[in-house]
This record gives C-alpha cells, structure tokens and sequence, in this order.
C-alpha cells in the first residue's frame, strides 16, 4: 500500500499561534480529498495518507501531494514528510523517501 505520512510540528504552530492547529489539519484532509486519498492511520501527530483504490493510486497520491510544496505554511510547519511503499500482507517497506529532502 503506497501512503504520504506527514507530521506538522505541532508544538510550534502552538507557540507561534499563527494559524490553527485544526485548521492546519482540516486543510490538508481537504486537499487530500480532491483525489480520494484518505487518512488512514494516526499516531500521535504522525498521519498515513493513502488511496488505495485503482491502478492511479499513485499517480494521484503525488499529484496531490505537490499541492502543499506551494502553501507556505506547510513548508514552513512540517516536521516529517515522507512517500512510503509497504507490502500490505508482510508489512516490508520497499520505499521510504524523505520528500523533504527532494
């Protein structure tokens, strides 16, 4: 299963008071949204991001995610941001890319 996992520095959004944290959040569901991506699994402020529908998963999973590199407040509040490629029935992860580092 492909997934974006994302972590918001949530302690700084806090502290600088911004914008709001749930906003913050709401934003990036919505955005996911558009494509049919959906949250899959939460820990902590860690979020899995997936869409696990067709032969586009893919395709669609990037196309939205390029949204936020042009949100300010994204690039400037993100802690992890990360495309990762795990095996649904073993759970190996074939891909982990660090999209920060891109």
């Amino acid at each position: 299963m492909l997934f974006i996992m994302i972590e918001l520095d949530e302690e700084r959004i806090k502290k600088d008071g911004i914008i709001n944290l749930d906003g913050a959040y709401k934003c990036i569901d919505d955005t996911f949204a558009q494509r049919d991506v959906t949250l899959y699994h939460k820990k902590g402020s860690i979020r899995f991001y997936t869409r696990n529908i067709d032969k586009n998963d893919y395709a669609y999973l990037w196309s939205v995610n390029l949204l936020f590199e042009k949100k300010d407040w994204f690039c400037y509040y993100i802690k992890q941001w990360r495309f990762l490629d795990i095996d649904d029935k073993t759970g190996v992860v074939y891909t982990d890319e660090d999209i920060l580092k891109e």
